[in-house]
């Protein structure tokens, strides 16, 4: 008799639970979730052989998921993904790599930009250069030059004593590319140095 499709898809988790274990070394915590996600996809696909999905399957099938997920879920379920995905190509179930098909996980717009400091921690942070001593009067410079120009660290770290027009009281800031840009020097750069 054929096996049924239920006992066929455990033993493909099986195999892949061992290839988690054994070759990848993972936690089980990951392997129960890599499962989950397998698991998923193969129930959604149970009525076609795998090798005969294709990449609109598989970003189709993660688009359906992670629509009703956090996104930390929605990225768990995509390296889950891909982690069976890698593996049913290893393994000779599929024939052509489909990791490139797993869309990423959109995240909120600017959730990981820095936050600008408070005028009170800048000022603290000025504060704490001891600007009797060279090192210190070189890293209030650059702090100044951080905090009130805006500038980015390459630029200050590219800047040249030749860049400094101390006469006009202007400095040259060299952007990407060639471009340049001529700024009022800060007061305070110039005491420090």
């Amino acid at each position: 008799p054929q096996p049924s499709p239920e006992s066929v898809q455990e033993a493909l988790i099986d195999r892949y639970r061992a290839y988690l274990v054994e070759e990848r070394g993972l936690a089980r915590k990951t392997v129960l979730d890599r499962e989950r996600t397998a698991r998923l996809f193969l129930v959604e696909h149970s009525s076609r052989e795998l090798h005969d999905l294709d990449s609109g399957d598989v970003s189709g099938f993660v688009t359906r998921q992670c629509r009703r997920l956090s996104v930390r879920s929605a990225e768990r379920l995509v390296n889950g993904m891909r982690s069976f995905l890698r593996f049913a190509l290893v393994d000779g179930l599929i024939t052509a790599p489909l990791t490139n098909a797993v869309p990423s996980v959109a995240r909120r717009s600017g959730a990981g930009l820095p936050r600008g400091l408070a005028p009170a921690e800048v000022a603290a942070l000025l504060a704490s250069c001891n600007r009797r001593r060279v090192m210190g009067r070189r890293d209030y410079a650059i702090l100044v030059l951080l905090a009130r120009l805006g500038l980015r660290a390459a630029e200050v770290a590219a800047l040249r004593l030749d860049d400094i027009d101390w006469r006009s009281g202007e400095i040259v800031v060299r952007g990407k590319g060639r471009t340049q840009e001529r700024l009022p020097l800060p007061c305070d750069v110039g005491e420090a140095i």
